[in-house]
């Protein structure tokens, strides 16, 4: 019968050797320069941050095949789903992109606004201008009131292009006046 310690095997299953075990639990000292080495080299290193791209990101190529009459179907087809298509207005859809680079504090946007016509384009306005603006410093009350004042502006335009109640019934008036 061969002794256990010829095979070999006990020497790989073996834990690591007593006197070594014993001696790096009896000197705390190599544990806390181990912690301290850890930490100093972790200050040292930076912290990756991403790059954050968001919304539609937009090329010379997609914005140049837009046609005034395309249907909404094609305009989707080549530009993807707008970042905004609000329910309550369905005349307009707009195409934001803004990038920030990881450390900068600087963004990058751009917007496009598409308007149609019922169910075909109409017009296009913005483009790839970029705007480049401090990151701490977009505001987003601000841009909900410059929005408002946008929309409130794009009303009161219509507005002026439709007789009003009163004109309209003047009108009437006249024509009933007119027929007497």
């Amino acid at each position: 019968m061969k002794s256990r310690s010829s095979s070999g095997f006990d020497r790989i299953a073996d834990p690591i050797p007593a006197p070594v075990n014993r001696s790096v639990m009896k000197s705390p000292r190599i544990l806390l320069a181990l912690a301290v080495l850890t930490l100093a080299l972790a200050g040292c290193l930076r912290v990756y941050k991403i790059d954050v791209q968001q919304g539609n990101d937009l090329s010379e190529k997609q914005l140049s095949a837009l046609e005034v009459g395309m249907d909404r179907q094609a305009v989707r087809a080549l530009l993807g789903t707008p970042l905004l298509d609000d329910p309550f207005r369905q005349d307009r859809w707009d195409y934001f992109y803004a990038f920030k680079p990881g450390r900068s504090k600087e963004v990058t946007r751009r917007q496009v606004s598409l308007f149609f016509d019922g169910d075909r384009l109409a017009r296009v306005e913005g483009g790839l201008e970029e705007e480049t603006v401090r990151a701490n410093a977009v505001d987003v009350e601000e841009m909900i009131k410059a929005e408002r004042e946008a929309r409130e502006a794009e009303e009161d335009a219509r507005r002026a292009e439709q007789p009003g109640f009163w004109d309209r019934v003047s009108t009437a008036v006249r024509r009933i006046e007119g027929e007497e």
